[in-house]
């Protein structure tokens, strides 16, 4: 049976090596995507959204998408960008059927304000299956913050909203989680930028030079008239003396 201070001295080693290695993936506090009080993405998160970008991001195309970096992700950058994409894409999926009856509670709420629609009751069953429908790519709190945008908004109204109008309010309210969601993606796919040595990228009629160095400079001969030139320059300024 091994002593107290040996198992004292093992658990020291174990700590020390431990204080010691590089940071990885295995020896890091797993990264936590920021929430909101309604346990979603924020809908702006500075270090994901700003920070990592600005600071890695090399190019974009016109729509300002990321084609490339100037740098990989370190492992930490790596760890806040993936935990910030799978809580956006988590948000970001399509409403279950288990959601159904309260969305159509939802919609139902929405849309009774309206006299129009307390006189079609019996075909209010029928037209939420076809807005719900209309809806089916949304996650459920996304068409319950359009509902409860809508209904704030009934009394700027005299008729109620149509799918479209339902729809494009969905659409906004998942706007952000998607745009930010495209760019963590693209951080984490796009690739790193490559630059070519100067010997690669510019060669020369001497062939290419080792690597690190620029290929040497040789003079062109003078022609005859040059060199009769400077026989004759030599000439004036000795007879000059």
């Amino acid at each position: 049976m091994e002593s107290i201070g040996t198992l004292a001295a093992t658990a020291l080693e174990r700590i020390q090596e431990s204080e010691r290695l590089p940071s990885s993936p295995s020896n890091l506090p797993a990264a936590q995507a920021k929430r909101d009080h309604d346990g979603l993405p924020v809908l702006f998160d500075r270090q994901c959204d700003l920070e990592i970008p600005d600071a890695v991001v090399s190019d974009r195309d016109i729509a300002g998408n990321v084609r490339a970096l100037r740098r990989d992700l370190t492992i930490v950058e790596g760890a806040v960008i993936e935990a910030r994409a799978a809580a956006l894409h988590d948000a970001l999926a399509p409403f279950a059927r288990s959601e159904r009856d309260q969305l159509s509670a939802d919609l139902a709420a929405m849309l009774s304000g309206f006299r129009f629609m307390r006189q079609a009751d019996e075909a209010a069953d029928s037209m939420l299956e076809v807005t719900l429908a209309v809806l089916r790519d949304f996650p459920a709190w996304a068409i319950s913050r359009a509902c409860a945008q809508m209904i704030r908004s009934r009394a700027e109204r005299r008729f109620p909203p149509n799918d479209t109008e339902i729809f494009d309010a969905a659409r906004e309210e998942v706007r952000l989680h998607r745009k930010w969601l495209a760019q963590a993606q693209r951080l984490l796919e796009a690739p790193a930028e490559t630059r070519r040595p100067l010997s690669d990228a510019c060669p020369t009629a001497v062939g290419h030079p080792p690597s690190g160095q620029l290929a040497p400079i040789k003079p062109w001969p003078p022609s005859p008239d040059v060199l009769a030139e400077l026989e004759a320059r030599k000439a004036r300024n000795a007879a000059r003396q």
